[in-house]
């Protein structure tokens, strides 16, 4: 992948990073076609973030992003749950953070492997 391709996609990472930290730490308001399932919404952000860390930054340990994110996602649900605005601290928010997590780098190590078999048989 081209360098500059590379570092629009880290920006571009970093920029739905800090989105998801912004919107849930907002107060509570719902909206949208995943409102009122909080649970889902939990899990697609953690898979898209590991997927997308994984993916964007092969060459660093996969134990990167699970720490990275797992600490993004403690801190928020500690936050929301001293913050005040209409939010609560859950365990289970947690949970579900370290499921999509888990499956999020799982997914984007088979697209790995897929894509190194590829080149290797291309060669």
């Amino acid at each position: 992948m081209p360098r500059l391709l590379l570092n629009l996609l880290r920006a571009a990472y970093c920029v739905l990073l800090a989105g998801i930290v912004v919107a849930a730490l907002l107060p509570n308001v719902q909206t949208g076609i995943l409102a009122g399932n909080d649970k889902l919404q939990h899990f697609g952000a953690f898979f898209t973030l590991a997927a997308l860390a994984r993916l964007l930054w092969r060459r660093l340990h996969p134990a990167w992003p699970l720490l990275h994110l797992t600490a993004v996602g403690g801190a928020i649900e500690v936050l929301q749950w001293v913050m005040g605005l209409g939010r609560e601290g859950d365990w289970r928010d947690m949970a579900v953070n370290l499921a999509g997590i888990a499956l999020g780098l799982c997914a984007a190590q088979l697209v790995l492997a897929a894509f190194d078999r590829t080149q290797q048989v291309a060669r």
